[in-house]
């Protein structure tokens, strides 16, 4: 996978990419009254691995790795009728962002 990227981020299987998760932090200024929050920007996982609870692992990695940073919301980030990801919010109980 090409650019900066942290090994939590990437899932492999028998040395093969099966997957990746992109998230960026959104920082709320502090007026709001709010947490900076983690907002899962990309997750994908080839075909034969979906439904294995990798892209769950994925996103567990990454809400530990908020939470180190000050990031106590977990929110995913959707474009319009992409039902696998909405499928994926709904069954870990994410809040959604439903963008683009």
């Amino acid at each position: 996978m090409d650019g900066d990227h942290d090994e939590d981020n990437l899932a492999s299987a028998g040395g093969e990419f099966v997957g990746f998760i992109a998230t960026d932090i959104t920082e709320l200024p502090t007026v709001f009254g709010r947490p900076d929050r983690l907002v899962i920007c990309d997750i994908y996982v080839k075909e034969f691995y979906r439904s294995t609870g990798l892209s769950q692992n994925l996103i567990e990695r990454r809400e530990i790795w908020g939470h180190q940073n000050d990031c106590d919301k977990l929110e995913l980030e959707v474009d319009m009728g992409n039902d696998h990801a909405l499928k994926l919010m709904k069954n870990l109980a994410l809040s959604c962002l439903v963008a683009r």
